[in-house]
């Protein structure tokens, strides 16, 4: 049996070392591993998107992160998902997934900092064309449509 979304959002995850409805919050950096054999292994299996219960670095998330991750792709009936520390880091990553060069960005000419700056000076060192436009102005916007636009 399914369980519905409401049982699901009450129960999604719990803490059997401690007995607690819900994971600890885990801070790491360094992930100790025996041998480069058994970090080259889990690497692997991160690589195959199974399902790891750490990684192996620290920056890249904890127990915690993946905890959250999992909820997220259930609740969603995604494939992955890969949360960032950062909402830099989510941008970049959203962007870098999907452009090629020369392919070409339309952007909000009042978009958060960060993304203005990632935009227009991180893309064009991958040949990412970042074009602006007026919020604004529906017509301004159609105008800066092209062929190239992802």
């Amino acid at each position: 049996m399914k369980k519905s979304i409401n049982t699901f959002l009450k129960h999604p995850t719990k803490d059997n070392t401690n007995r607690s409805a819900n994971p600890p919050v885990t801070r790491a950096s360094t992930i100790l591993f025996n041998t480069m054999q058994e970090m080259y292994q889990h690497e692997l299996k991160i690589k195959k998107h199974e399902k790891v219960s750490y990684y192996t670095y620290g920056r890249y998330g904890s127990t915690t992160t993946i905890e959250l991750e999992n909820i997220l792709r259930e609740l969603e009936q995604a494939y992955h998902v890969f949360l960032t520390g950062t909402g830099f880091g989510g941008i970049a990553l959203a962007l870098m997934s999907l452009c090629r060069p020369g392919d070409e960005i339309l952007v909000s000419d009042n978009v958060y900092g960060p993304t203005k700056e990632i935009s227009q000076d991180l893309m064009k060192e991958f040949q990412v064309n970042a074009i602006f436009y007026d919020p604004v102005s529906f017509d301004d916007l159609n105008s800066k449509i092209t062929k190239k636009l992802k």
